[in-house]
């Protein structure tokens, strides 16, 4: 009797990889690096006209790679602040916008980007006006947090 013996130890990754590679086609038909290359440098130059516009570009700007823009959020003082990045959401939210970071997908089309923009312009307006009070502005006092931190 014979004994045959089969091995999976790339077994489980096959559909994973399977899939990695159906992606990588669609990327590529698609040319979805360029769309999203191009709607990244669109986000980050529109916000930050928006806040130079306002005289807050040094408090609230966008940068990072075009691909996976981030933003930074700072109070009067210059330092970060997860109470004005708290008031900048807070006012997204209220135009149907969640940003608590910025993710950008090959869905996003031209008239979100218009949206988020127009968005920017009112929450940031808010914001100019928070770096003096932002507890005047924030609907409650539940101000976000960093996810690792040393205490809750």
């Amino acid at each position: 009797e014979r004994t045959f013996l089969l091995s999976s130890t790339y077994g489980a990754e096959m559909s994973s990889l399977a899939a990695f590679i159906e992606t990588v086609k669609v990327y590529e038909e698609e040319n979805v690096h360029c769309h999203l290359t191009d709607y990244g440098t669109r986000l980050i130059a529109g916000a930050n006209k928006i806040s130079k516009d306002l005289g807050i570009l040094d408090y609230f700007y966008f940068e990072g790679f075009p691909q996976s823009p981030c933003y930074v959020s700072k109070n009067k003082k210059g330092e970060s602040c997860y109470k004005m990045r708290t008031l900048f959401n807070q006012e997204m939210i209220k135009h149907n916008i969640i940003m608590p970071w910025v993710a950008i997908s090959y869905a996003h089309k031209t008239e979100h980007l218009e949206k988020t923009l127009l968005a920017l312009k009112s929450s940031l307006s808010v914001y100019k006006e928070g770096l003096l009070n932002a507890d005047k502005y924030l609907i409650n006092n539940d101000i976000q947090m960093p996810v690792f931190r040393k205490f809750n």
